[in-house]
């Protein structure tokens, strides 16, 4: 779980749950120890007073892939599902189970922005393997990302025969179909990181 207020946040593992007064309220323990990620004390590093917001932490993966490894929202798939961008979400009432967001995602790029010199501005994008190799993970203050994007279907009579390059001078070769494609970049600030 996460608690904050305006000023500081942190995050603790629940270790359980109590409800008092009827349900109107209850007490969360948070002892130390727990698996496979647990808390390393049972004490807050601050104090919140009422008012402060408590609520649980929510993962979310994104990830390209064709609908042939999974059954899709119409039931299973067929050989010419196109490749989409997908989600798992633990907040989803059956949790764990894929969920396709955007049809003809064909590839994503991330590079994470980290601050070298603490003005809550990336001073360099990094490769995911880059970050984990430094101890650069609690100073990505943004992420850049590319994805490229095409149509489900062919059209017309020409040849798709452009290189294709999306962040880090990552050229694709030509995909020679009949295929509009697009790529989108944008910046992404996080927020939790940089206030």
């Amino acid at each position: 779980m996460i608690i904050g207020d305006c000023i500081k946040a942190e995050v603790f593992v629940a270790t359980g749950l109590t409800p008092t007064g009827g349900g109107a309220t209850a007490t969360i323990p948070h002892a130390a120890g727990g698996v496979p990620v647990g808390n390393s004390s049972g004490s807050l590093t601050n104090s919140y007073r009422t008012g402060a917001l408590l609520q649980p932490v929510q993962t979310v993966i994104y990830y390209v892939a064709s609908c042939t490894a999974v059954d899709g929202p119409a039931g299973p798939c067929t050989a010419l599902t196109p490749p989409a961008l997908w989600q798992i979400s633990t907040d989803q009432p059956s949790v764990g189970k894929p969920q396709e967001l955007i049809q003809g995602v064909e590839l994503m790029q991330l590079k994470y922005g980290v601050d070298t010199d603490q003005d809550f501005l990336a001073n360099k994008y990094l490769n995911a393997d880059d970050v984990t190799a430094g101890p650069y993970w609690s100073n990505v203050v943004s992420i850049n990302m590319a994805i490229l994007v095409r149509s489900i279907d062919e059209t017309g009579k020409e040849k798709d025969t452009k290189q294709y390059q999306l962040l880090d001078n990552l050229l694709l070769p030509a995909f020679n179909d009949r295929r509009n494609r697009a790529v989108f970049t944008t910046t992404i600030s996080l927020r939790n990181d940089t206030t």
